[in-house]
């Protein structure tokens, strides 16, 4: 029910025009989930299953009551940080009468908010035409791209 037309820049009869595009940021967690205090934690798994949380827990003479003031992890703050991203974009586009040309590549580099995680995309493209005579033209299009994800990946 309609067409779908893509286009791809081309150079253009001219002086070379060029172009500059870049930005850096950065992200994070906006919230965390409330965890439970080691004492709260302790008693919730005594509860759960008695003989496995009091051979794990309840050893060396330490009872429930010594976890209520022991200082818990937020594993959290140990997993998660402020990750920096950024893209970058150049081009250049032209020609005269006979030929034009255009080459562009980008990069974009986002760390993941969880440590050792992250994703890279990069990009280039060349459109070279020649205009042989009136009646032949001969060119080249060529792309290349590539992905890079590592670490935790979340979809």
């Amino acid at each position: 029910n309609g067409v779908v037309i893509i286009s791809t820049k081309k150079g253009g009869k001219g002086k070379s025009v060029f172009n500059f595009n870049n930005y850096y940021g950065l992200q994070g967690n906006t919230s965390q989930i409330e965890l439970m205090k080691p004492y709260e934690f302790v008693k919730y798994q005594l509860e759960l299953d008695s003989a496995t949380a009091t051979s794990i827990y309840l050893q060396n003479g330490k009872t429930l009551e010594s976890y209520r003031d022991e200082k818990g992890i937020n594993w959290q703050d140990e997993l998660f940080r402020e990750a920096p991203m950024s893209s970058s974009y150049f081009a250049v586009r032209g020609g005269n009468k006979d030929n034009s040309y255009a080459f562009s590549t980008s990069l974009f580099d986002q760390k993941g908010t969880v440590i050792a995680s992250g994703f890279k995309r990069y990009q280039a493209r060349l459109v070279i035409e020649q205009n042989l005579n009136k009646r032949l033209k001969v060119g080249v299009n060529a792309n290349m791209s590539g992905l890079k994800s590592y670490g935790t990946i979340f979809t």
